[in-house]
């Protein structure tokens, strides 16, 4: 089963998105910020992480630097939750280590879509 940490601010949103998730098949840790995401790793070890950019404090950004700095996550895949489409947001973006991008309205299957790529690619392995 895939362990997808979801580090999400909105309530709704957390709750939808993680309510999706297990329904496919996906082992869910839900957080609300960027510090919570970072203490949440230790005992979850996650596969992909799904984040959201704007968020209070820690944005999506500066969390998925803080998360290529520990060893065990550098290559894990995150994918960034946002409505800032601009290019220097995701030149950003990029440059922290984003592999991919879900543009707020969401659509449930994109994001289904880009978790089950990353399943197919091999870059996620399941137990």
């Amino acid at each position: 089963m895939m362990r997808v940490l979801l580090v999400e601010d909105t309530d709704d949103l957390r709750c939808l998105f993680a309510r999706v998730l297990r329904r496919h098949r996906c082992e869910v840790r839900e957080v609300a910020n960027g510090a919570a995401a970072l203490n949440a790793i230790a005992g979850f070890s996650p596969d992909l992480v799904v984040t959201d950019l704007m968020m209070p404090g820690m944005d999506g950004i500066e969390l998925v630097g803080r998360l290529r700095a520990i060893p065990e996550m550098a290559s894990v895949p995150v994918v960034l939750i946002t409505a800032d489409t601009t290019p220097e947001a995701e030149s950003r973006a990029r440059r922290a280590g984003v592999a991919d991008f879900v543009v707020k309205p969401i659509e449930i299957d994109v994001l289904l879509r880009q978790i089950r790529g990353y399943r197919a690619a091999g870059q996620i392995y399941e137990s």
